[in-house]
């Protein structure tokens, strides 16, 4: 942080507990960090608010992952993208009750809760990968009452299972999609219905009224126009013009800022470039046309773009400007903001009430998640949703004829979602870091540091860690029992006596020795051609799982 334009990566935007601001002011301020100097310094945060009950003392947050086996937190907030990491590091079995004192192992009790929220989003290739990896962690997670090795008792029946609470607005199939993740048919779906439904005690059903309004979709298919893009500006332009025309600034707050979503990236940057010109003509034209006073005249002057083409530290910062609030004098509220699937999850700003949908999303769920972002405070009126059709596209034509009844039961189209474990790619790529990830964690001793399998519990652990894979498969899915049975005998098979290191995620050791050849290796990254022949490619991250292919165009002819 040295450097007046360095990225802010800490996360921490407040103080947790009076919401002072901690991180980057601006390019030359930063507020709220410091470091510890010596051989374990580290940054810590610190509330510069004298009110504060944690003035000047040191916030219990950590934010490095070293910092975090270290310090133990009684709470840890991730990613299922760190997953891949725990076969990779010894301090990882820290979060899961492991220590080490004077040279020998230990164990506290586990994690006993785990909240995972938007279930529905860890389906497809992802899903795949973390239903897989979830056996490593959930057994991971299992308390047997014992406190000294071995850590992994002959008789595991006694084993106290920690509890999962997912949480999700848009799934179907929940029983199948839980069975596949968690290796479990115990599940309850909360609140359960009462005697009417919509009515769980927790929350009702309203009628629709003045007083709750819901949301309004509204489909446009501009048929008659060549291309799309007639639509959008014409669109855009009509229904700004009409939110400056409002009479009450709450009302004009509400609908002020516009909420463009987009499918992908090439189309966002094809809409951007028509706001900065197309749009803003076509407003003029408006207002000429209906000779307008200068105080009604809608102008376009703040845009914001949410999308993966910024970097990780300004979204924050997006997402401030997006809560200033309409006002007449010195109006600091965004008039256009063009979003990805970023938004679709986790933006929770009450004061957006408009929105723009570019072309059907490919999934229900992904739309109902994508719409829900606007319309959140709902006795200020209902939240609009644009659905901008294209005419040269067959199923956003059908959705645009079958609108009304689409949107009607559009709870009842949300597709259900696909995971598949233990499927031959997922196996391929994950079951082994998996078994090495359980092996290493429960070992008494060396094994936890070194790869080698001479002098250790090896033998006796690999097949109860064998076991432990097995019956997560026989209820996850019974069919692919044998193909995991055998799967599993050619990592032990090749495991056993040929390896002293297990790797490291970054392939340092690889690059810089020529001689070293370990049991593991990033998959992320090049090595030589006696890696890839001798050892496991391993992820380091639950994302990008599909290998890429290398194309060479062998005749210029073809």
């Amino acid at each position: 942080m040295q450097k007046d334009n360095a990225p802010y990566n800490f996360i921490v935007m407040k103080c947790p507990c009076c919401g002072a601001q901690i991180g980057k002011v601006d390019k030359a301020t930063l507020k709220g960090l410091s470091k510890n100097d010596g051989p374990n310094g580290h940054v810590v945060f610190k509330c510069e608010n004298k009110h504060c009950e944690y003035s000047g003392l040191e916030l219990p947050l950590f934010v490095v992952d070293e910092y975090i086996y270290q310090k133990h937190p009684t709470l840890i907030l991730g990613t299922v993208d760190k997953f891949a990491m725990i076969p990779w590091k010894k301090e990882a079995g820290s979060i899961f009750g492991f220590r080490e004192h004077e040279g020998s192992w230990a164990r506290i009790s586990p994690p006993e809760l785990i909240i995972q929220d938007e279930l529905h989003l860890i389906s497809g290739p992802l899903g795949t990968m973390v239903g897989l990896y979830e056996v490593m962690v959930q057994n991971l997670c299992i308390n047997y009452g014992v406190r000294q090795s071995p850590f992994l008792p002959d008789d595991r029946s006694a084993g106290f299972v920690g509890k999962v609470i997912a949480s999700s607005a848009t799934i179907s199939r929940a029983a199948e999609q839980v069975k596949s993740l968690y290796g479990t048919d115990q599940l309850s779906i909360f609140p359960p219905q009462g005697l009417e439904f919509g009515n769980t005690w927790f929350s009702e059903e309203k009628a629709i009224s003045d007083q709750f309004p819901a949301r309004t979709y509204v489909g446009i298919l501009g048929s008659g126009y060549p291309s799309i893009q007639a639509s959008i500006i014409r669109s855009y332009a009509a229904v700004r013009q009409k939110v400056k025309e409002l009479s009450d600034n709450e009302k004009i707050d509400y609908y002020w800022t516009l909420l463009g979503y987009f499918n992908s990236i090439r189309e966002l940057g094809n809409a951007s470039s028509l706001i900065y010109a197309d749009v803003r003509e076509r407003l003029s034209q408006l207002q000429n046309r209906e000779l307008l006073p200068f105080t009604l005249r809608r102008k376009l002057f703040k845009s914001e773009e949410l999308t993966s083409r910024i970097s990780a530290f300004e979204i924050p910062e997006a997402l401030k400007k997006l809560e200033k609030i309409f006002s007449n004098n010195h109006n600091q509220a965004i008039d256009i903001c063009l979003a990805t699937n970023m938004v679709a999850t986790g933006v929770d700003i009450s004061r957006l009430g408009l929105m723009f949908v570019h072309g059907q999303p490919k999934t229900t769920a992904e739309y109902i998640q994508a719409s829900s972002r606007v319309g959140r405070d709902v006795p200020k009126g209902p939240g609009l949703i644009f659905t901008i059709y294209s005419p040269s596209k067959p199923r956003d034509k059908s959705l645009y004829e079958n609108f009304q009844g689409y949107h009607m039961r559009i709870y009842a189209h949300v597709e259900p979602t696909s995971v598949t474990p233990y499927s031959i790619n997922a196996r391929q790529k994950g079951l082994h870091a998996v078994f090495i990830g359980l092996m290493r964690h429960l070992a008494e001793g060396n094994l936890r540091t070194n790869a080698s399998t001479q002098g250790t519990d090896f033998q006796q652990l690999a097949v109860k860690v064998k076991e432990l894979i097995i019956e997560r498969c026989a209820i996850s899915d019974p069919h692919e029992l044998t193909n995991t049975t055998n799967k599993i005998d050619e990592i032990i098979h090749f495991w056993k006596g040929r390896f002293q290191n297990y790797g490291d995620a970054g392939n340092f050791k690889i690059l810089g020795d020529e001689d070293y050849v370990p049991l593991m290796y990033a998959s992320s990254a090049e090595v030589r051609d006696e890696i890839r022949k001798s050892s496991l490619s391993t992820p380091t991250s639950m994302r990008g799982v599909d290998s890429e292919s290398r194309i060479v165009i062998v005749d210029q002819k073809l």
